[in-house]
Order: C-alpha cells, then sequence, then structure tokens
C-alpha cells in the first residue's frame, strides 16, 4: 500500500546570500564538504523541481529526509511547510494540501534552507574529535501512504523475552480513526524465512495502538549469533498501511559485579566508532555505500 518515490539524484545548490541566479548542481545525498569544501561551515540552499503527481483517492504525500545537517527549513511551492534541529534524525511533511491545489500538470518547486550550526549541542561532541559536516547527507523521498497510516517514525517494537512475546506501540496518522482499526503482527527471521503469522491482544487510545504478540519458540539475540527478527504489522483492509520493523530478544541484568546477558556472564569491551568513511566528511550513509 506505500509507495516511495525517490528524490535523489541532481539538485541546484547556492551558498547563502549568493546572487539570486548563482546556483550549481550537486548530488543529494552528500555533505556540503563534498562539493564546498572542507572549510565550508555556513548555511547552504537547495533547490529542486518535483513531477507532478497524481495521488489516487484516500492516500497522503509525505515529503520525507531521512537526515539533514543541523537545522534545516522546507518550502513546498514557496509554501513554508516547517523546520527540523538535528543532524541524525528523519523527518517529514504531510504534502498532500499543496500536491492536490497546485495547477494541473505543473510540476512542484522544493526549496530547502540547511545551516550546519557547528558546535550546537545536537551534534554531541563529534565536532570536537572528528571532522564537522552539514547538508542534506541522507535520502529525500516522497511516500504515497495511505489516508489512515502507521506513523513508523514513532512506532516500538520490543523482544520481551521474559514472556515470549513482542511488546509493539504504533500511534496512527493522517486521518486518525475514532474507534481500533484491526491489527496483524508476522514475523520472520532477518534471514529471508517464510512469515508466520501471530495472534494479536491489542488496545487503542488516543490515535496509539498498544499491543502483544507471543512467540513461544524465539532465539535469543547474542553477538556470537545476533539473531534479529523482521515485524510487518499491518492495518486490516485492501489498503490497508503495512510497515516492517526489526526486533531481537535479550535479557540484561547486573549480578553483583557481573553483567549477564541472557542469563551469561558477560565482558564488555569495544572500539569507539563513529561510522567516517574516508574521504567522506559525513558518516557512511548506509550499508549499501
Amino acid at each position: 500500500p506505500r509507495r516511495v518515490i525517490s528524490l535523489n539524484g541532481e539538485w541546484l545548490f547556492q551558498r547563502d546570500g549568493a546572487p539570486t541566479n548563482e546556483w550549481k548542481s550537486v548530488k543529494v545525498p552528500s555533505s556540503f564538504e563534498q562539493h564546498e569544501g572542507i572549510e565550508f561551515n555556513g548555511v547552504g540552499w537547495y533547490r529542486r523541481s518535483v513531477a507532478p503527481l497524481a495521488v489516487p483517492p484516500g492516500k497522503r504525500v509525505l515529503l520525507h529526509f531521512q537526515a539533514a545537517a543541523t537545522d534545516a527549513e522546507v518550502w513546498w511551492n514557496g509554501e513554508k511547510l516547517g523546520t527540523h534541529l538535528g543532524g541524525w534524525t528523519p523527518f517529514r511533511f504531510d504534502v498532500t494540501k499543496q500536491v492536490h491545489k497546485a495547477p494541473a500538470g505543473q510540476p512542484y518547486e522544493l526549496r530547502v534552507r540547511v545551516d550546519e550550526k557547528v558546535g550546537h549541542n545536537t551534534q554531541g561532541f563529534l565536532p570536537i574529535i572528528a571532522p564537522h559536516f552539514g547538508g542534506l547527507w541522507q535520502d529525500v523521498q516522497l511516500l504515497i501512504v495511505p489516508d489512515t497510516y502507521c506513523d513508523d517514525l514513532r512506532v516500538l517494537t520490543v523482544g520481551d523475552a521474559d514472556n515470549a512475546r513482542f511488546r509493539l506501540e504504533m500511534p496512527l496518522a493522517g486521518r486518525v480513526p475514532e474507534e481500533m482499526p484491526e491489527v496483524t503482527v508476522r514475523c520472520r527471521l532477518r534471514d529471508g524465512s517464510t512469515w508466520k503469522g501471530l495472534p494479536v491482544q491489542a488496545a487503542y487510545s488516543d490515535g496509539r495502538i498498544v499491543a502483544t504478540a507471543p512467540l513461544a519458540d524465539f532465539r535469543h539475540w547474542s553477538p556470537a549469533d545476533p539473531i534479529l527478527y523482521e515485524v510487518e504489522i499491518g492495518l486490516a483492509g485492501k489498503d490497508g498501511d503495512r510497515i516492517v520493523t526489526r526486533s531481537a530478544f535479550r535479557t540484561m541484568e547486573v549480578f553483583g559485579s557481573q553483567l549477564r546477558l541472557n542469563g551469561q556472564p558477560l565482558q564488555v569491551r569495544g572500539l569507539l566508532n563513529w561510522g567516517y568513511s574516508p574521504p567522506l566528511t559525513a558518516p557512511n550513509p548506509g550499508e549499501a555505500v
């Protein structure tokens, strides 16, 4: 029921304060430093044209940013949609009304102002110990979703090993119904094995579904056997929304001076790795890169 339209690729960019006709082509996602040099610490403007959309009845359009460092302001056809502060977290805007009221067959204009804000507390202490970075450094997308959809930016899925079940919290967004829609849950190991439907017990309040789904034969996660489950949560109906998230089962406890994982003593040691990927001045954007 969801459709994803990538807005990655060629965008136009200019530094804040540049002449209005002085734009250059850059790739998104990328950091400021990749096309402006590592000494650039300021504010940049992005813009691009978005092809006309035919939005089916009962659907919504969401403009999704996986991350923008650090302070972003967003406009759609000259109308300000809002702002977001924080270089690591995803954010989105519902642009359904803006799409419908635009002249038919004409492209839309998307503009984004990004202030790197070097040293802002949302960056933690990274600018002190490592190269800083700014810009649209992760994916930009349009999401076509059902009128009532799962707010996957706020979904919580926990593997409850003590009670052999998944615990789920799922806020609804868009047209939030007064009565709880029917919910389905299924899971599989992340290795791509067959999906398994699970029984669900759910409650509903203020647009939020809280549910449990038992899984008797689960496997524990550990460093030696890092078992992850894919969990699909769906709203009933042909056009009901569906999302897939990940979860794992494990227990942690302190026993005297010991830290125990799944009931076994655990010695904790490791390296601090922020994921920087030379020659990039930003972390590696994903597993596939």
